[in-house]
């Protein structure tokens, strides 16, 4: 698979090695970015992952929280029945004592028992709302001691990754802005299949050079007609089967080689 250069824009180099130079120039430049990003490792989605696991524990320690001043308030409101109760107690007794017959007497002795009775439900409640609390206590303090945790882990991380980001950071700005640079002498058609090729492949290389008569980027034998035709740098060359431009060690010589790419199963 052979493409050919179409007439350039403006400032555009139009030689067909030029632009070969200037993408495996390129090439270079975003692998070293690619390098200083893998510096920083997974640590920026370990501390993405960190972010929100200790949300989620914070919002559970705030649920049950929640949940231990609701069954406080049903402590409460317990109290109050019983304090009620031992008052109607009290007006039936104060009562008791005046009335008439013994249907009233039974009638308000049948009430000073159905307070008490209240009373004794509400008691019981209380015994097991105090059970509840005590254990989503235990609960709360077993859920802090994991966000502590989780806290200290996250800013260990946080730390590291801010610490590799200073020492990295410059630099990749530096070399993000050379990039750019050295992407305006290319041909839009040929910067599109670069960047296309460079989002696929697993290591980054939209730009190999010829190893051993193969494509340096999956290792695929080329034909020796296609061999001679890279080395003469006439001609724009795309492996048919990763999809890479296929560049000589004669046309880059020029330029710093990138580190030679792992192999790539296309």
């Amino acid at each position: 698979m052979e493409t050919t250069s179409t007439p350039p824009a403006a400032g555009q180099d139009a030689s067909v090695e030029a632009q070969l130079k200037h993408l495996y120039a390129l090439q270079c430049v975003d692998s070293k970015i690619d390098a200083l990003v893998v510096l920083q490792g997974e640590l920026p989605l370990e501390v993405k992952n960190l972010e929100q696991e200790t949300a989620d524990v914070s919002a559970q320690q705030d649920s049950v929280g929640e949940e231990i001043k609701d069954i406080e308030a049903l402590i409460l409101q317990e109290k109050g029945k019983i304090n009620t109760s031992n008052a109607l107690i009290n007006k039936y007794k104060s009562q008791i004592d005046d009335v008439r017959n013994q249907h009233e007497h039974e009638a308000l002795t049948k009430e000073i028992e159905f307070q008490i009775l209240e009373i004794e439900l509400s008691e019981k409640k209380i015994n097991g709302y105090i059970a509840a609390v005590e254990r989503k206590n235990e609960q709360k303090a077993e859920i802090a001691e994991k966000l502590a945790e989780k806290q200290r882990i996250l800013q260990e991380k946080k730390g590291k990754l801010e610490e590799i980001t200073n020492e990295t950071q410059k630099e990749i700005e530096d070399l993000r802005s050379e990039s750019d640079n050295r992407r305006q002498p290319i041909e839009k058609h040929l910067l599109a299949a670069y960047d296309r090729v460079r989002g696929s492949a697993h290591n980054g290389y939209a730009v190999a050079l010829v190893q051993r008569g193969a494509c340096g980027g999956c290792f695929h034998n080329l034909p020796p007609q296609r061999q001679v035709d890279i080395k003469l740098g006439k001609k724009i060359a795309v492996c048919e089967y990763c999809g890479r431009f296929i560049v000589s060690d004669s046309v880059c010589a020029a330029a710093e080689p990138p580190v030679t790419p792992d192999p790539a199963e296309e």
